[in-house]
Parts: C-alpha cells; structure tokens; sequence
C-alpha cells in the first residue's frame, strides 16, 4: 500500500487501531483497562471504538534491533497498521515500547497518528518531581528510544538507569515470566527489589510487560507504594481524550 487517504464520508468518529500482540497479555491488559477506567454514564455507546491487531508473531524487537536486523521487524509493524487502517483505524496505540525505534521509519501517514508511549511517556516525567528508574529490556535500553526524543535533554536529569546487572535481571523476568503468563504479583516482588536499590521517588513503565505489573495499584494499596509509576499505556487508557480527540486531515 503507497498512500494512505481517507474519503471525505469516513466516519467522524476516532477509531482506535491497537497493535498489539507483543506481548498479547499487556495489550489485552491495556484495552480491558481502556474500558473499565472510562465513564459510561448511561449509555455504552459513548465508549471509544476500538480495533486490536494482536499478533504474536511479529519478531522479537529486541532479539532482532540487538542483531542490527529491523526490517522484518519494521515489516511486521506496517503490515499491522494497514490491516488497521483498511479497518476503519484512524489513531494508533503501539503496544511496544521496543518498537518505537522503528517509528521515525514509518510514513507521515501513521506517524502523524500514533499515540506514542515515548511522548506520553516523556510528558509526564516533564510534569512530575523527582527522579525515575527506568524499566525496559535491554533492546529498548541500548537502542536508547527514549534518549532519542526530540525533548530528552529537558528531562535527561530526572530519569535513572540500572547497574548492567539490574538491566540483565530485568529482561529476565520479563522474557521467563511475564511474557509467559506466570502472574505479575509473582514477579512485582523481584522488580520492587531492584527499584528500592536505587534513589528514586518512581519508576517508568519502559515495557509494556511492566504494564501488566502496574494493575496491581497506584494509590496507598498499591503494592508499589510510594513509589509514583509513570506508565503510558495507563496513561492512555485513563486519558480517552487522547484517543477521542479530532485528527487534523493530512
């Protein structure tokens, strides 16, 4: 597909296309929470309109960008948004952290309309205090996606990165256990003990498995607490504004 237009009788409504799959649980977590955060009042037709692509089989990002290989990664993320887009999809959620590293390559098309984690992401960390360790596997951490946004230096001061063996026990758990359904309150003790070995006030959901890990709560039940968490896909989901509000027409 070279271009990428909508006709002028498309639907007014925001449609939100997922890419999801990678992991399948932390997508599914972050429709279910889209839907459980959002007000319905009286009528179930005022949710947003939601479209998933979930598919398990796009490669492994960080297996493959730590090889120097992204092209069939890249491959697997444009054939998911044109599924989307011929699905009526007008915004889009990539459920990959990772996979941002590949974002820049993508045509204005999709660019213009994804939902980045790494912008809701460095938003936030620019409105809050303090500082954040940053939770992400080792192809997120050396491909530095998130040093790579365009406001890194006005937020570079407020975020902290792991001991190369803090980074390694990471990935592991994230690749053994979360991404294999082993329940994330059997995994959040093993991340808060990394976490409380560093000065912080918060950590940032770097990967969308950690997504999984922050349903266990933010307030004062949280098993996290007081660490504040800085989780985009949460962000996302609580914020339907940032799905619901108007595309400008490209």
């Amino acid at each position: 597909m070279s271009s990428y237009t909508k006709t002028a009788d498309v639907q007014e409504e925001e449609v939100l296309g997922v890419v999801g799959g990678m992991g399948p649980l932390a997508s599914a977590e972050f429709v279910s929470r889209l839907y459980k955060y959002f007000s319905f009042g009286s009528m179930e037709q005022s949710a947003p309109f939601v479209i998933q692509y979930s598919n398990p089989g796009i490669p492994d990002r960080s297996t493959n960008f730590l090889k120097g290989e992204t092209q069939c990664v890249y491959d697997g993320l444009l054939k998911a948004l044109e599924v989307l887009y011929r699905a009526g999809a007008t915004k889009y959620v990539i459920c990959c952290f990772t996979m941002h590293h590949v974002v820049a390559q993508l045509p204005s098309y999709f660019k213009d309309r994804i939902i980045s984690l790494v912008d809701v992401t460095v938003k936030s960390i620019q409105r809050r205090e303090g500082k954040f360790l940053f939770l992400a596997t080792k192809g997120t951490h050396q491909m530095k996606v998130l040093e790579a946004h365009r406001d890194w230096d006005k937020i570079k001061d407020k975020v902290c990165f792991m001991s190369e063996a803090h980074q390694e026990a990471l990935h592991g758990f994230i690749y053994k256990y979360l991404k294999r359904g082993v329940p994330p309150i059997a995994v959040s003790a093993r991340v808060l003990a990394i976490v409380k070995q560093y000065e912080v006030s918060g950590f940032i959901a770097g990967c969308t498995e950690i997504h999984l890990l922050t349903s266990l709560g933010r307030d004062e039940q949280s098993f996290f607490y007081p660490y504040s968490i800085i989780d985009p896909l949460d962000i996302i989901a609580r914020n339907p504004l940032l799905v619901k509000a108007q595309t400008k027409a490209k």
